[in-house]
């Protein structure tokens, strides 16, 4: 049997006067542990909220290796077209529009390997 007992101050200054009143009723009863509502809901749900923090850590952690992996790939990819950039350079083009051709296809790139995750 459980009873539930809303009040609106302290609920712990009620502890003693609610166990003397049931014991006035019957001597007898046993009362187990008293909670107060807050910590009733939060033993409930304490492993809801441990696995919503771990996967929320796993996330972040799927997050930074993909950050780190894209910047891996478009490193090497720059890494590799260096001569082809300083002729592109000295042929004339601008830095901006260099910027803009790598950036375009690194996105092309990102675009089709997101295409391809999701199939």
């Amino acid at each position: 049997m459980t009873l539930v007992l809303r009040t609106a101050a302290d609920p712990v200054g009620f502890i003693n006067p609610v166990r003397n009143l049931v014991w006035s009723f019957n001597k007898d009863l046993v009362i187990g542990e008293e909670k107060t509502l807050e910590q009733v809901l939060s033993q409930a749900l304490w492993q809801q909220r441990f696995n919503m923090v771990l996967i929320g850590l796993l996330a972040l952690l799927a997050l930074t290796l993909v950050i780190v992996g894209i910047y891996g790939v478009m490193a090497y990819t720059v890494t590799q077209r260096t001569h082809e950039i300083g002729i592109r350079m000295a042929l004339g083009a601008q830095m901006r529009d260099v910027l803009s051709l790598l950036r375009r296809q690194g996105l092309t790139r990102a675009l089709i390997g997101v295409s391809i995750g999701r199939a």
